[in-house]
Formats: C-alpha cells, sequence, structure tokens
C-alpha cells in the first residue's frame, strides 16, 4: 500500500460513523472495559457522530418498518410489540460499542435509546444495559444517576407491571428456538419462525424475574426495607464510614462538636470508601465481588499498592430501589442514587477477607471464590463452597 492509499484509507477511517461499527463477536465474551483516555474519540467530534447517529437510528427504525410492511409482518406477532423490537435493537447496537467507546459515550448513547422508548420499555432496557458496567468513574455514576431520574420521572405504570414487562422481554431475548435459527435463513424464513416462538411465548407462564424466592419474598414483604450486601476493595488506612472520615480530619473538629447524635449516627451508617449503585442478596456474590474489585485494581494500579478485600451489610428502603435484576445471576438490586442523602444507603456493619497483601488465609477460603455457574449449579451448590468459611461466621 502507498502513500496515497494509506491517506485515502485513513479518511474513509476518520469519516465512519457510529452506525457503521460492526458487531465484532469476539469482544461478545469480553467483560465491558473503560477505554483510556488516548483511545477515544475526542468528545467535539463524538457530539458530531452521535448527532448522525440520532439520524442514522431513526432511519434504521424506519427502514424496519418498512421491511415488516413489505413481507406482510407486524410488530405483535413477530417481536412481541413495538417498544420490545426497539429494546432488542438497541441493546444489540450497545454491543457495537463494548470496548470501542468510553462509558460516558456509551452512556449517553443509552440515554439516548431509553427517550426513544415508552416509559415501561425505557427501564427495562436500562436496567439491562447498564449491569453491563461494574467499574465506573465518579462522573459516570453521576450520569448514569440521571439516565434512572429521568426514566423514573416519567414512570406511569406499578411495580408489577414493569417486572411483567422485564419478564417478557427476558423471554424473548433468552430464547434458545431464536438463538439458535441459522444464519442462512432469508428474512421471511426467519420472521415465519419467530412467529411461532413469540406464539409460545405469549401463551406461557414466563419465568419469574425473581428466580430465588427468598429474594421476592424479601422485596414483596411488608416490611419497608431490604437486606443486602455488596462486595468491594479500600486502600490501605481508608475509611469506610463516613463519620470516621469526618472524625480523621483535624479541621473537622469544631463541626464534630457541633453535630447532634443524629446526625452522627446518620454518618456513622453512610459510606465513605467502596460505595457504589449496586447491591446483591447473596453473600457469596458480595465476597465474589470484592475479590473481583481488589484484582482490577491491582492491575491498574502500582505493583506495591496495599488493598483490602471488604463485604457490608445493609439496609436498603425499598422505595430507593431502582430495579432488581438477576440477569447475571448476581441476585442483584440497584439503587436509584449513590448521593448518600438523595438515597441514604444504611450500612449496618463490614468485615475485612483479606490483609494488605491480599492474602486470605485465615477466612477458611483454600482459594479465591469464584461467581456462580448458573448453567450448572443451584444457590445451594453455590453456598456449599463457603461453608465454614468467614463469609458464614459473621454474616449470618
Amino acid at each position: 500500500m502507498n502513500r496515497e492509499q494509506r491517506r485515502r484509507l485513513k479518511k474513509r477511517v476518520q469519516k465512519i460513523r457510529l452506525f457503521d461499527y460492526d458487531h465484532n463477536l469476539e469482544q461478545l465474551d469480553l467483560e465491558w472495559k473503560d477505554i483510556p483516555k488516548n483511545r477515544q474519540i475526542p468528545a467535539l467530534k463524538f457530539k458530531r457522530l452521535l448527532k448522525e447517529y440520532k439520524f442514522d437510528i431513526h432511519k434504521f427504525l424506519q427502514n424496519g418498518n418498512k421491511m415488516m410492511l413489505k413481507h406482510n409482518c407486524s410488530y405483535d406477532e413477530h417481536w412481541l410489540d413495538e417498544n420490545i423490537y426497539n429494546c432488542l435493537h438497541f441493546y444489540l447496537e450497545l454491543q457495537k460499542f463494548r470496548n470501542r467507546l468510553s462509558f460516558e459515550q456509551i452512556l449517553q448513547i443509552v440515554s439516548i435509546f431509553a427517550n426513544k422508548l415508552d416509559p415501561i420499555s425505557a427501564r427495562v432496557f436500562v436496567v439491562h444495559s447498564l449491569v453491563m458496567f461494574d467499574f465506573l468513574k465518579p462522573n459516570q455514576v453521576e450520569m448514569l444517576d440521571k439516565i434512572k431520574k429521568e426514566v423514573l420521572s416519567r414512570k406511569d405504570y406499578d411495580e408489577d407491571e414493569f417486572y411483567e414487562r422485564e419478564e417478557l422481554y427476558k423471554a424473548f431475548i433468552q430464547n434458545k428456538e431464536l438463538q439458535n435459527l441459522p444464519p442462512s435463513l432469508s428474512y421471511i424464513e426467519r420472521m415465519n419462525e419467530q412467529k411461532k416462538v413469540v406464539a409460545k411465548i405469549k401463551s406461557s407462564n414466563l419465568e419469574s424475574s425473581f428466580d430465588n424466592e427468598d429474594d421476592f419474598d424479601a422485596y414483596y414483604d411488608d416490611k419497608p426495607y431490604v437486606v443486602v450486601y455488596r462486595g468491594f476493595a479500600v486502600h490501605e488506612g481508608e475509611c469506610i464510614r463516613k463519620l470516621a472520615a469526618i472524625e480523621q480530619s483535624p479541621k473537622n473538629e469544631n463541626i464534630l462538636d457541633e453535630m447532634s447524635n443524629e446526625v452522627k449516627d446518620f454518618y456513622n451508617q453512610s459510606q465513605y470508601a467502596g460505595r457504589g449503585v449496586s447491591y446483591t442478596f447473596d453473600k457469596n456474590i458480595a465476597l465474589t465481588f470484592a475479590f473481583r474489585t481488589m484484582n482490577e485494581m491491582r492491575f491498574l494500579a502500582p505493583h506495591d499498592i496495599k488493598l483490602r478485600a471488604c463485604v457490608a451489610k445493609y439496609v436498603v428502603k425499598k422505595e430507593d430501589i431502582f430495579a432488581y435484576c438477576n440477569g447475571r445471576s448476581e441476585r442483584e438490586i440497584i439503587v436509584n442514587s449513590v448521593d448518600e442523602f438523595d438515597v441514604p444507603v444504611a450500612l449496618a456493619n463490614y468485615e475485612f477477607f483479606t490483609n494488605e497483601d491480599g492474602e486470605f488465609d485465615k477466612t477458611g477460603m483454600l482459594s479465591q471464590p469464584q461467581f456462580r455457574k448458573s448453567a450448572y449449579e443451584d444457590y445451594d451448590d453455590y453456598a456449599k463452597h463457603f461453608k465454614n468459611t468467614k463469609i458464614e461466621r459473621v454474616f449470618n
């Protein structure tokens, strides 16, 4: 390739639109990661690309509608309904940007898609999208909080309707018959097969979003709160309770003297280091996530960094829950916001499960915990891995 050809190729690449991104199948099994600053599309260029992308998505949806009309297909018979169709295609669109765009850029796309859906489908779509992002920076968490607030501000349905909608969407995207359709099928052949599957879904009893009965009971009992867990990692010497962080600073001495016992109690239940957006009903999942977070932080930080894996127990008001999601078999509770005043998640107690060097020899574990393989391991079998270990002793 000569210089002129290279220049032309570079020019073509620079002109590529977001909609032109191909589905990189090699990326699908990879964890979602934020990309470094030097690989990100500059903000000004991305703003232009996003404007083009809104138009491209609009045209894409129009073309899909024309194709269905041409072949005498309908949203209700072949896709359950139009919003399920849009949800599915928007979700697939997001996969194209995995590890190619920054989390901030992807969240901007999530917001655009959510605004194109009806209120209940927007919440379903956002729930299934946000569980992909495990390690968010503070500004990204703020963006996510804003999206969730916008989605809830449009709410015109009750919680049972939301979970029924989520179950319908999940039944479609997880259907094995649809997943196993040969790629060689023509459009009309695929639609004919899809019509049969949609009819089955509509006439069948859908699998509950709460595939663990204990989670369902806790979510719907008469108590105004749920008890959940979260695993995280902290640097050596970091304060986990907000009150401890305030007490640690000499300049706050006068402030502490003026604090009432009620305010001190609030800050004692507020988390400082390791605060997050999602929690789990499963303390063993929380422990596994603590080790995963610690390993991730060690990989990104200098080798001599001192980190500890930690698990905490919390009380969350049900009115502050954005959704329950078990898409990754993590029995996950997502709260509306990480703001300690907007959504005051109460930190009950916490325990460390490693020392500063990552050693866990005194916890009863023989190896680092692993996430449950939901395809062949049920909850009871998974819990057996943690029998007689520290996680069972301190959280029961």
